[in-house]
């Protein structure tokens, strides 16, 4: 210590320190970015709408009838059941007027920022009537890949919502 100051060495040493462990931060995140990709089949949610149901929690025993005088399909009072591939319905199916969980709207919130931006979703959502988790996935739509995503270097990559928006057409 030939300083005249040696506490301004110190300081000096804790912040290369402190710098080197920023730099390994963001070398880590980068490679994460690089080497993980989203299940294009679920577009990152890990759930789907139910293949069976198509989302309403029920199923029909057989078509509904075609009422010639009221020119309307009318149903027999046995024509549906619940989905039996579904999981059990929550509080939200039948009651809309039930009191919402604040905790609950934050997570979807967060995870809808997410999305709009590309990102991870922060929150993993549970499976509710009339949806499964993704066949593709698994319910984990955060896959490793062997290679690197050059899109994703080159920011080539387009966002998830993109592909929707395109199918949808311009109007």
């Amino acid at each position: 210590m030939n300083s005249p100051e040696p506490i301004l060495d110190v300081v000096r040493g804790l912040s290369t320190v402190a710098s080197f462990g920023i730099v390994i931060t963001h070398i880590k995140q980068a490679w994460d970015d690089i080497f993980t990709g989203y299940c294009e089949y679920c577009k990152g949610t890990g759930i789907v709408t139910c293949r069976h149901c198509k989302g309403t929690k029920t199923l029909r025993r057989e078509q509904a009838q075609l009422s010639v005088l009221d020119s309307r399909f009318v149903d027999g009072e046995n024509d549906l059941y619940p989905c039996i591939y579904c999981p059990d319905p929550t509080k939200y199916d039948f009651n809309f007027e039930a009191e919402d969980v604040e905790i609950d709207a934050y997570k979807i919130q967060d995870n809808m920022k997410a999305y709009m931006s590309n990102k991870r979703r922060p929150h993993r959502m549970d499976v509710v009537a009339g949806t499964q988790r993704c066949p593709q996935c698994w319910g984990d739509p955060l896959i490793r890949r062997h290679t690197p995503n050059f899109a994703k270097i080159f920011n080539l990559e387009e966002p998830i919502y993109v592909k929707v928006q395109n199918a949808l057409g311009t109007y």
